[in-house]
């Protein structure tokens, strides 16, 4: 099945409203489609700037956070209980509003998000079930920051430590040393949920007062274990990924400097390589789905394109502000609809923790089971004892007496219901006859009242003539003789002619049936060039239609061509700028080391550090030795074999001038050696909000 795609437009904030912004977004629930303007006026003459999406639904300020849980994430949950993966993914601009999607807040019951509408569901399907039923929960919470993973729920005294992701042909994909605890109701699971919301990592920019600077998974693991009195036990895992990404942002509306630069450099790229395996997965002519290119990716492998259920909530903004941003997330959302995954149910029960539960209770009821066997046996050999020869024998024939009156009584029951079988079976064919005979009698009835009708014609054209004929007769012999001859020779005379008149009749007959035939040859090969004409017609209409249709895709794909294009041209100037502003970090801060520090002690630095490409940052040589091979942190002298002291303060000794310093001297002497620089003033990346 394919990726389900809705999109959820957030309303007008108040500061678009103060801004005078207009609304650029049109959502049609009906149809289901998103009609975005450029100007911000629907139905204005540039019609070009004009763009329209479909999607499975979409929804527009008015929807509720029950609404939109109901209606999308409720099939999601349902299918995991029964043993699916399942994925419910928010996608969008910065402060586009998937953290309320997702999360919403926890005042009221109404403004709840889906992940906790989703434990309330996953609760009380096991609070509602049979008691023979069995479940496990487990739940994770991680997110990605600066590409780097991190538990939200580890312990207080290591926040936002690094893990590594693994990968296993039976597990797939996983985070290792990852935090996945046991919870055993909704209390449990939504503060841990409440504990990872605090450490998770949230900043401030113009866009957003409390912008997510990371993206969050919340995974939750449901093993099930049903009890079948015909095929056993069976142990289904179902797990549920709550994706909240980090939106996407461009440097020059969120006005990010410093760390804050850095996170939305980290963002962009990884939202831009879930685009890359978006248009992947599209394209059926890739053979290559770049998963590694980010963490992100590869722990979203199975939600796209894998065994995952999965629905992606794309959020907009309706400000005009906006629109690019807004065209960019619906037209990777409308990518994402053509994605297929194939989920199934996981009911391999080898790797199930739940079945060593179940083993372990089995085994502890057998125990139990033996005791209390010992115990009967007891009490049977007890009351054997008690009871003499005769009252045992009297006990068997009562029995067997019981048993073969039970055997007739089945037997009888068998003999009843196959009478019944009979019964029934008779019944039906008399109903079949029945039928049958019913039908012929219409039929005939039918035909009678035809050819009574018919009859009744002929008796009336018969009628009609003999009265003619007597009224002829009347006047006829009526008169004198002569009359009478005269009228007899102009009789025959009329015979003679009507015999004439009858014989012309007849070769006109004749002609016209030659006629009608000819006619009817004529009309049937009409109506056969007739069909062919609307044969051929509809035809041409069809590939008149197929023709302006693919007119129409291919002017829609030089817009969303030449709109990819400029997209491309602004992500490289983001990129661009982003990297500038790095490229004068980095120089500022060479140019301080190259100034302050001097070179022997540069020198002695770079000797004890290297290059770690697991954790990708330079660690010192101390640090490498004391947590990898738990040697000593101090550098041994290889003279003398003792660990190397702190150089002794210099005082009064004069720094050696670095290679530019020598530079500049030769190029403009100067009789102080003092250079005077700026000072390295931080910039403000805080703004107070009333």
């Amino acid at each position: 099945e394919r990726v389900q795609v809705v999109v959820r437009c957030r309303p007008m904030s108040h500061q678009e409203a103060m801004d005078g912004r207009q609304c650029c977004i049109v959502v049609d629930q009906q149809e289901k489609t998103i009609e975005v303007s450029g100007d911000g006026r629907r139905g204005s003459s540039n019609d070009s700037n004009i763009k329209v999406f479909t999607f499975d639904r979409v929804y527009d300020s008015k929807c509720t956070q029950n609404q939109l849980y109901q209606e999308v994430a409720h099939p999601i949950v349902q299918s995991v209980m029964h043993g699916y993966n399942g994925t419910v993914l928010a996608y969008g601009q910065t402060a586009s509003g998937k953290t309320y999607t997702m999360e919403g807040f926890d005042d009221s019951p109404e403004l709840r998000g889906i992940i906790p509408h989703a434990f309330e569901e996953i609760f009380s399907h096991i609070s509602q079930s049979q008691s023979s039923d069995r479940f496990l929960v487990r739940a994770s919470y991680l997110e990605i920051y600066n590409e780097e993973i991190r538990d939200l729920l580890a312990p207080s005294t290591s926040p936002g430590a690094r893990l590594e992701l693994k990968e296993s042909p039976d597990a797939g994909v996983y985070v290792r040393n990852l935090t996945c605890l046991t919870v055993h109701s909704l209390s449990d699971i939504i503060r841990l949920l409440m504990v990872g919301k605090k450490n998770r990592s949230v900043g401030a920019t113009l866009m957003n007062q409390d912008s997510s600077r990371s993206h969050s998974i919340f995974t939750i693991t449901v093993e099930t274990s049903v009890e079948d009195p015909e095929t056993g036990l069976h142990i289904r895992v179902g797990k549920l990924n709550l994706v909240d990404l980090a939106g996407s942002e461009r440097m020059s509306k969120t006005g990010a400097t410093g760390d804050r630069l850095k996170e939305l450099t980290n963002i962009n790229w990884s939202l831009t390589a879930l685009g890359n395996v978006i248009s992947a997965l599209v394209d059926g002519r890739s053979t290559h789905i770049p998963y590694r290119d980010s963490k992100l990716t590869r722990l979203l492998q199975d939600s796209l394109g894998g065994n995952t259920r999965t629905v992606m909530v794309a959020n907009i903004g309706p400000a005009d502000y906006n629109y690019e941003e807004s065209v960019s997330t619906l037209r990777y959302a409308n990518r994402a609809k053509s994605i297929k995954n194939k989920p199934r149910i996981n009911e391999d029960p080898k790797d199930a923790l739940l079945r060593e539960f179940q083993a372990e209770i089995i085994r502890f009821i057998g125990l139990i089971c033996v005791l209390k066997l010992m115990n009967s046996e007891n009490c049977v050999n007890r009351l054997k004892a008690q009871l003499s020869g005769d009252a045992v024998n009297d006990l068997t024939k009562e029995i067997c007496t019981l048993k073969n009156e039970k055997e007739m009584v089945e037997k009888n029951l068998r003999n009843l219901r196959q009478q019944a079988g009979c019964l029934r079976a008779e019944k039906e064919r008399s109903d079949e006859e029945k039928q049958k005979l019913t039908e012929q009698l219409l039929k005939q009835l039918k035909d009678m009242q035809t050819h009574y009708e018919s009859f009744a014609k002929e008796k009336e054209d018969r009628d009609f003539l003999t009265n003619k004929l007597r009224a002829l007769e009347d006047k006829v012999l009526h008169g004198s003789n002569n009359d009478n001859e005269k009228l007899v020779e102009k009789a025959k005379q009329q015979e003679e002619e009507l015999a004439l008149y009858q014989h012309h009749i007849q070769e006109r007959q004749q002609l016209d049936e030659e006629r009608q035939r000819k006619i009817a040859e004529l009309e049937v090969k009409c109506s056969t060039m007739e069909e062919e004409l609307e044969m051929k017609t509809t035809k041409f209409r069809k590939l008149m239609a197929c023709y302006q249709q693919s007119k129409a895709d291919l002017a829609s794909l030089r817009t969303e061509l030449q709109d990819t294009i400029h997209e491309f041209h602004r992500e490289r100037t983001d990129l661009l700028l982003s990297l500038r502003s790095l490229e004068q970090q980095h120089q500022l801060k060479s140019l301080v080391i190259e100034k302050f520090i001097p070179s022997e002690e540069l020198a002695k630095i770079m000797k004890r550090v290297e290059w770690d490409d697991e954790t990708e940052r330079w660690v010192f040589q101390s640090m490498v030795a004391n947590f990898q091979s738990g040697m000593s942190p101090f550098i041994v002298d290889p003279a003398n074999k003792q660990p190397l002291q702190r150089p002794a303060s210099a005082v009064g000794r004069s720094r050696p001038p670095g290679s530019r310093y020598h530079s500049y001297m030769l190029a403009l002497p100067r009789m102080d050696n003092v250079l005077k620089i700026g000072l390295d003033i931080p910039k403000h990346t805080l703004y107070d909000y009333e």
